[in-house]
Protein backbone atom coordinates (compact mmCIF):
# COMPACT_ATOMS: atom_id res chain seq x y z
CA UNK A 1 0.00 0.00 0.00
CA UNK A 2 0.94 3.81 -0.74
CA UNK A 3 2.02 6.20 1.96
CA UNK A 4 -1.19 7.90 3.10
CA UNK A 5 -0.73 11.77 2.56
CA UNK A 6 -2.93 13.35 4.59
CA UNK A 7 -2.98 16.50 2.16
CA UNK A 8 -4.56 14.50 -0.40
CA UNK A 9 -7.95 14.71 2.09
CA UNK A 10 -7.75 18.60 1.33
CA UNK A 11 -10.03 19.38 -2.13
CA UNK A 12 -11.52 22.26 -3.45
CA UNK A 13 -15.12 22.39 -3.49
CA UNK A 14 -16.84 24.74 -5.79
CA UNK A 15 -19.13 27.01 -4.14
CA UNK A 16 -22.57 28.35 -5.18
CA UNK A 17 -20.96 31.12 -7.63
CA UNK A 18 -18.67 28.88 -8.90
CA UNK A 19 -15.40 29.94 -7.29
CA UNK A 20 -13.71 27.14 -5.56
CA UNK A 21 -13.89 26.76 -1.68
CA UNK A 22 -11.48 24.71 0.09
CA UNK A 23 -12.36 22.30 2.88
CA UNK A 24 -11.39 19.15 4.68
CA UNK A 25 -12.74 15.67 4.42
CA UNK A 26 -12.39 13.75 7.17
CA UNK A 27 -10.24 11.18 7.29
CA UNK A 28 -11.26 7.48 6.15
CA UNK A 29 -11.08 4.82 9.80
CA UNK A 30 -8.46 2.83 10.61
CA UNK A 31 -10.63 -0.03 9.67
CA UNK A 32 -11.71 1.32 6.20
CA UNK A 33 -8.21 1.87 5.36
CA UNK A 34 -7.18 -1.36 6.47
CA UNK A 35 -10.34 -3.05 4.42
CA UNK A 36 -9.24 -0.91 1.31
CA UNK A 37 -5.50 -2.56 1.23
CA UNK A 38 -6.60 -5.81 1.81
CA UNK A 39 -9.10 -5.64 -1.32
CA UNK A 40 -6.12 -3.96 -3.37
CA UNK A 41 -3.63 -6.84 -2.76
CA UNK A 42 -3.29 -9.19 -5.21
CA UNK A 43 -4.36 -12.70 -5.58
CA UNK A 44 -2.38 -14.91 -4.14
CA UNK A 45 0.36 -12.49 -2.32
CA UNK A 46 1.78 -13.81 0.93
CA UNK A 47 -0.78 -11.38 3.71
CA UNK A 48 1.37 -12.10 6.61
CA UNK A 49 4.75 -10.39 4.26
CA UNK A 50 2.56 -7.73 2.78
CA UNK A 51 1.43 -6.66 6.61
CA UNK A 52 4.96 -6.45 7.61
CA UNK A 53 5.92 -4.38 4.99
CA UNK A 54 3.45 -2.02 5.51
CA UNK A 55 4.40 -2.16 9.32
CA UNK A 56 7.50 -1.13 8.57
CA UNK A 57 6.40 1.89 6.59
CA UNK A 58 4.58 2.70 9.92
CA UNK A 59 7.35 2.26 11.87
CA UNK A 60 9.49 4.89 10.10
CA UNK A 61 7.45 7.35 10.93
CA UNK A 62 8.48 9.32 14.73
CA UNK A 63 5.22 9.10 15.68
CA UNK A 64 1.59 7.62 14.97
CA UNK A 65 -1.55 9.35 15.65
CA UNK A 66 -3.83 7.48 17.12
CA UNK A 67 -5.78 5.84 13.85
CA UNK A 68 -2.40 5.10 12.51
CA UNK A 69 -1.44 3.08 15.75
CA UNK A 70 -4.86 1.30 14.91
CA UNK A 71 -4.09 0.40 11.74
CA UNK A 72 -0.66 -0.67 12.49
CA UNK A 73 -2.47 -3.47 15.36
CA UNK A 74 -4.70 -4.26 12.46
CA UNK A 75 -1.71 -5.09 10.33
CA UNK A 76 0.11 -6.77 13.13
CA UNK A 77 -3.35 -9.22 13.81
CA UNK A 78 -2.29 -10.19 9.98
CA UNK A 79 1.28 -10.76 10.18
CA UNK A 80 1.13 -12.94 13.10
CA UNK A 81 -1.97 -14.57 11.38
CA UNK A 82 -4.58 -13.58 13.69
CA UNK A 83 -8.45 -14.87 12.51
CA UNK A 84 -6.42 -16.85 9.44
CA UNK A 85 -7.08 -19.86 8.23
CA UNK A 86 -4.44 -21.69 6.08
Amino acid sequence: MGRIDHRANHCAVPRQDGAASSQRRPLPSPEDVFIAWLLWLPDGVDLPEAALQEIAKLDHRAALPPGAKRLRDLLLAVARGAGLKS
